[in-house]
């Protein structure tokens, strides 16, 4: 199982990276963020094998 974290300031595009990595069964989506504040915190917490950053 890989844990991710998706750290997404967009919301529908933070979901829907969320749902599609949830439609693998070998991936577990940990935690998600709105920003890098936010994805510190989070990172601290759930401790995912992988963070998945969306920003352009």
């Amino acid at each position: 199982m890989i844990r991710v974290c998706v750290v997404e300031n967009e919301t529908l595009v933070r979901e829907g990276l969320r749902r599609v990595l949830e439609l693998d069964p070998d991936i577990e989506v940990a935690g998600e963020a709105r920003d890098g504040v936010e994805a510190l915190e989070v990172l601290g917490s759930v401790r995912p094998d992988v963070a998945r950053l969306a920003w352009c």
